[in-house]
């Protein structure tokens, strides 16, 4: 998949969300982000397995996933978590089974 933020069309519009997002997130939340674009994680919560994928809603908030970032643990960035207000969504690494990147 190639990346792209949802509801965003213009590349170097979508490419100044992102590197605001990122900016923003390191400095309010002090995670050290990778520059590996993220497209989905699926994970263990519990027994049941979740995914999680950029341009879908999130399965515990109903809230359209903009951007998922890898950091000490994977960030996942909608409206409400991680973007207007609030940290993001959590999930750590030792619970992920599967991650597909951007190409």
């Amino acid at each position: 998949m190639r990346f792209f933020i949802p509801n965003i069309s213009d590349v170097e519009k979508a490419e100044d969300f992102y590197n605001k997002v990122r900016d923003f997130t390191v400095r309010s939340c002090g995670f050290n982000v990778s520059q590996q674009r993220i497209y989905k994680i699926s994970f263990r919560n519990g027994l049941d397995e979740n995914l999680v994928e950029v341009g879908k809603a999130d399965p515990f908030t109903g809230n359209l996933v903009f951007i998922i970032f890898d950091a000490t643990a994977y960030l996942v960035c909608t409206l409400d978590r991680g973007i207007r207000s609030g940290p993001p969504l959590l999930v750590g690494k030792s619970d992920v089974l599967s991650v597909e990147v951007f190409q």
